[in-house]
């Protein structure tokens, strides 16, 4: 009897050990040892949005854009962390099901700030690189706007280049 039980602790102890392994491994937990005190443990899942030509056959709208999922890291910088996602672009699987960016490759973010309901988005001038045409113009803004509103915080966006806001963004 008492055989039996050790081997069964032995055994739940083994399983368990392997298990939290394979989930470090998987990254689905972070590693105590890996983990900084005071960091952020847990994945938030973003929405970034992008324009779709499978979903928009016949796009009138040029304001038109869907949502697709990021998972970044938790804590006080995730609107900052959903821009830097779609400022990134779409993966190759979301360009083959027909997501695409308005947004110029290499866009930085000056500075980004969040506070009385207000989100305020200060780009470089890449951004404007090459920019024609009042539609691709309402895209980005929409892009942009609509990956920020999803937070409670951010209920209005200020989009300015290089500190202008006035003439930021004009096709």
């Amino acid at each position: 009897m008492f055989v039996a039980s050790l081997f069964g602790f032995l055994l739940l102890a083994a399983v368990g050990a392997y298990w939290g392994f394979a989930m470090v491994a998987r990254g689905i937990v972070a590693s105590p040892a890996t983990v900084s005190p005071g960091a952020a443990r847990a994945e938030q899942a973003v929405k970034v949005y992008f324009s779709n030509t499978a979903l928009d056959k016949n796009a009138n709208d040029c304001r038109s854009v869907h949502p697709v999922l990021r998972y970044v890291p938790g804590g006080p910088d995730v609107a900052r962390e959903a821009l830097e996602r779609l400022l990134a672009g779409t993966s190759l699987d979301e360009a083959n099901g027909g997501y695409y960016t308005s947004i110029n490759a290499g866009v930085k973010i000056n500075y980004l700030t969040v506070a009385n309901g207000a989100a305020h988005v200060d780009l470089d001038k890449t951004i404007e690189a090459g920019l024609g045409g009042s539609c691709r113009v309402a895209a980005i803004r929409a892009q942009i706007e609509q990956t920020l509103e999803q937070f409670p915080e951010a209920a209005t966006v200020i989009i300015s280049v290089d500190g202008r806001v006035a003439d930021a963004l004009q096709p």
